[in-house]
């Protein structure tokens, strides 16, 4: 047969948590099967997990269940020595109280909480810097596009004009060729008329 944590849980009267720790245990690891995601023991593995809860409830408090202190009151006292189930309740709730109790001091100091306080403040000014970065960057952008608006006609203006003069500069050097061109004409003529006349 397998155990789930809660069945586990259920028949030990202990809490799942205490039941998880176990299952972590080097002890009981052999003897997990995961189905679909979930953690079962075998039969085996409950006894094991079983066995280490009497063994290390004892061991963590320290006490016996028959050895209890003197000063208890009369109800405690016979709480414990009720059944073992009662102990291991008990001792269960002392050991889950310690632990948590553990927690809130280590990780709710007052110098942790002002730390991490003024990292959230370096943040915050970190952000609100890159905000305004940005914000500059948006508004450059934007002037860069609307000058290169204003660009765009007065250098459709200058290669028009640029446009036009290389036009008359072509049509200046075409009328020079042919007045050379004519001019040369003109002297091989009269070369021609003076070699003759001779």
């Amino acid at each position: 047969m397998l155990y789930d944590v809660e069945q586990i849980a259920n028949l030990t009267k202990v809490s799942k948590v205490t039941v998880y720790r176990k299952l972590k245990l080097n002890e009981v690891k052999p003897y997990i099967i995961t189905k679909q995601g979930k953690s079962y023991v075998d039969e085996h593995g409950f006894h094991v997990i079983s066995e280490l809860l009497n063994v290390i409830t004892y061991e963590n408090d320290g006490i016996n269940p028959k050895e209890v202190e003197q000063d208890e009151t009369p109800e405690k006292q016979d709480l414990l020595h009720e059944t073992p189930y009662n102990y291991t309740v008990v001792s269960e709730l002392k050991s889950e109280i310690k632990f948590l109790r553990g927690l809130l001091e280590n990780h709710s100091s007052k110098n942790e909480i002002e730390f991490l306080h003024s990292q959230l403040q370096e943040k915050d000014k970190q952000l609100e810097s890159k905000d305004r970065l940005l914000e500059n960057m948006q508004v450059l952008v934007k002037n860069s596009q609307s000058k290169q608006q204003m660009d765009i006609p007065l250098l459709e203006a200058h290669f028009m004009d640029l446009d036009e003069k290389l036009a008359n500069i072509k049509i200046e050097m075409e009328q020079r060729k042919i007045k050379f061109d004519g001019e040369q004409q003109n002297k091989g003529i009269f070369k021609f008329f003076k070699h003759s006349s001779k």
